[in-house]
């Protein structure tokens, strides 16, 4: 991560170290992390993509980057540190997305996210100038609280599908894990992998994208991922086999200390 410390703005590279002691010893630096920002807080400037794509997600707003260090404490979940979003404005994005456009998917996501009663993001592809063209998966609306959505239009902002996900629990600060795959023709949401029933759906006409966000950005505004923690976040362009997907979640589970089902 590119971290921001609150005394002075001053920003830092903090990279990973191996913490041997640990089931996964991969982790942020955290001596680096609190050298860096003191008794002070840190923000993330910059969540660095680990695939080697460099699909990178930035914030060079101050006002709006998720915070990483809360007054000289790391904030961690499961004892690993993890940018925690206000669930007001914050925001990481590029202007590279790339999983719509591949034609199915599968995202693997850590997360403590709160209720909400109105439509925050989780992660979402569209357009900045307008808030037609969407792939969205979001959290909240009016008496919905604890339910993950999917919202998919196109240019013609013609909605292909709007439906819920998981529909209990996918939001209420508990740490789980989430993980979404679309096939191009259905997506299909687990919940600690606990599989929903899959919505089917049929792509028709273009929908051109220009920005991927861990939040929203488009013309409708910009509003963040729902309050809480967001500890990792892996991304396919491919919808994985329920083998493969098994592996992915079993593997974060056993980082976070989760409990998952196979799907």
């Amino acid at each position: 991560m590119r971290v921001r410390r609150s005394s002075d703005n001053a920003l830092a590279n903090i990279p990973y170290k191996l913490y041997g002691a640990r089931a996964h010893p991969y982790w942020l630096d955290e001596d680096a992390l609190l050298a860096h920002c003191g008794s002070g807080s840190g923000f993330v400037e910059t969540w660095y993509d680990q695939s080697g794509n460099a699909r990178h997600v930035s914030q060079s707003d101050t006002t709006r980057q998720p915070r990483i260090v809360n007054a000289g404490t790391i904030d961690t979940v499961a004892s690993v540190p993890a940018p925690f979003f206000d669930g007001v404005n914050d925001v990481l994005f590029n202007s590279s997305p790339f999983l719509y456009a591949a034609g199915a998917m599968t995202a693997c996501i850590v997360c403590n996210n709160a209720p909400a009663s109105q439509a925050l993001f989780l992660y979402i592809e569209g357009d900045s100038a307008t808030n037609n063209q969407t792939y969205r998966f979001w959290a909240g609306g009016a008496g919905a609280n604890h339910r993950l959505s999917v919202t998919i239009r196109n240019d013609a902002n013609v909605a292909f599908l709007t439906d819920v996900l998981l529909a209990d629990n996918a939001f209420n600060i508990v740490l789980k894990n989430i993980s979404i795959r679309d096939t191009g023709s259905s997506v299909q949401a687990a919940l600690n992998g606990t599989a929903s029933t899959a919505q089917s759906y049929t792509r028709s006409g273009a929908a051109t994208m220009n920005r991927f966000a861990i939040g929203r950005v488009d013309g409708a505004g910009s509003f963040a991922v729902p309050a809480g923690n967001v500890a990792e976040m892996i991304f396919f362009p491919s919808s994985l086999s329920n083998a493969d997907l098994n592996a992915v979640n079993a593997s974060q589970g056993s980082a976070y200390g989760l409990t998952i089902n196979p799907i």
